[in-house]
């Protein structure tokens, strides 16, 4: 996924253990291979399950 969007793998791995924080263009282009709303990335774990179950 790093490499398809066009950011460092270590880098994606600062991100997924929050030792770094992403910039906005960053959240785009992951959120674009993900194919979700880069909103998506800011809504809490439990608003994310209860979106998911419906």
């Amino acid at each position: 996924m790093a490499h398809r969007a066009g950011i460092n793998r270590n880098y994606v791995g600062l991100l997924e253990r929050a030792a770094n924080s992403p910039t906005l263009d960053t959240i785009e282009r992951l959120a674009q291979e993900l194919a979700v709303d880069p909103v998506r990335f800011f809504c809490p774990s439990s608003e994310h399950s209860a979106q998911l179950a419906a």
